[in-house]
């Protein structure tokens, strides 16, 4: 796991893919490696978001992820389609238990201080604040993460190129999700230009 949070925190912005052409994947992600992101996240939202993810996680380039898994069987299908780590919107006890018990690096999406204490007893060491811009950004996770020094956040939900260094001069943000570099329409276009230009804006 702290190999994973390392790499988190050189790569700074984790891509959050919204999409449905499997065609597509490899050209968007060659287009964000030459940007210097190669740790992505494939949200399960889309009729073949599971080929998209099998796609990608077949190239060692990429280090691929499950976004939205909401269910044990999305576990189950996200691994066997090569998944290395999952993500969560929020925290249900049986999802966690059963996403740790993969031995994969896991983050379960919290927005109050019950459901961090719910993964910190369960063994959580990073978590996911989403929807973080409509929970009150950077000063909130500020607030909420006062009374757990150990936990470590990823922040998603509405970030942008213009505010995501807000969340990364937090000491206990790993990194942030976004999609700004990613977005449908930029990937449907095969605009992989700005694509390139999008992930090139991270901090040096």
């Amino acid at each position: 796991m702290q190999n994973f949070i390392d790499r988190l925190v050189n790569q700074q912005v984790v891509p959050v893919i919204t999409l449905d052409n499997p065609d597509l994947a490899i050209p968007m992600a060659e287009a964000l490696l030459a940007g210097g992101i190669s740790i992505l996240e494939v949200t399960l939202r889309t009729k073949n978001s599971m080929k998209v993810l099998q796609t990608l996680a077949a190239d060692s380039r990429f280090t691929v992820g499950a976004g939205s898994v909401n269910t044990e069987l999305q576990i189950d299908q996200s691994i066997a389609a090569g998944a290395k780590f999952l993500v969560s919107p929020g925290s249900y006890a049986p999802l966690i238990k059963a996403a740790l018990q993969t031995g994969l690096p896991y983050l379960p999406g919290i927005s109050t201080p019950s459901e961090i204490l719910l993964n910190l007893n369960l063994g959580v060491e990073i978590v996911k604040f989403f929807p973080a811009k409509l929970l009150g950004g950077p000063n909130a996770i500020k607030t909420i993460s006062a009374p757990f020094p150990s936990i470590k956040f990823v922040p998603t939900g509405n970030i942008t190129a213009d505010d995501y260094s807000d969340y990364l001069a937090l000491h206990n943000v790993v990194a942030v999700g976004s999609s700004w570099m990613v977005k449908p329409e930029l990937i449907a276009d095969g605009d992989w230009t700005t694509i390139t230009k999008l992930a090139s804006l991270k901090e040096n």
